[in-house]
């Protein structure tokens, strides 16, 4: 005789729903019977009020989740950092496969860091010009400082290599 699964029951009753109309007592009331004992909750209010009132302003960023609160500077400085890490990273690469091409990025990195510097130190204080030029120089020094790296090694070993 076959062993009958204990917890399958054939038996079972099939599930019903039972749909029927609202009694009057239960009807939805009209915005007129609703706004008469409607009191406003002045911290929902604002707080819906200050949200609505960001979406047209596209200078607001929209932060969602946990950890949103980095501050603008520190947001600036690791974007700085990852940017400048990522093409110092890129033109080690390249000045490892090709030499002289990542001697030309070095040189171009160079030339484009003093620019910014120079645009930096001749714009106005506090001014957005003055901002962008400062990001866009440190981008390029800490670029260039680990792209310099396999160039550095490759001379020092050719100089040894002389001797």
């Amino acid at each position: 005789m076959p062993k009958i699964n204990e917890y399958i029951n054939l038996n079972k009753p099939k599930p019903v729903e039972i749909v029927q109309e609202l009694k009057d007592e239960h009807k939805v009331p009209s915005f007129e019977e609703f706004m008469k004992d409607y009191r406003v909750d002045e911290k929902v209010e604002s707080g819906y009020r200050g949200e609505l009132e960001s979406y047209s302003d596209i200078r607001v960023e929209k932060g969602y989740g946990p950890g949103n609160s980095m501050s603008e500077e520190e947001k600036k400085e690791t974007l700085k950092k990852t940017i400048g890490v990522v093409g110092g990273v890129g033109t080690a690469a390249l000045s490892i496969a090709c030499p002289p091409a990542g001697a030309a990025v070095m040189a171009s990195t160079a030339i484009y860091a003093g620019t910014a510097k120079t645009v930096s130190a001749l714009a106005p204080k506090d001014s957005t010009t003055k901002e962008i030029a400062d990001f866009a120089g440190d981008i390029c020094i800490i670029s260039g400082s680990i792209g310099s790296g396999p160039n550095a090694l490759k001379r020092t070993r050719d100089e040894i290599n002389k001797k």
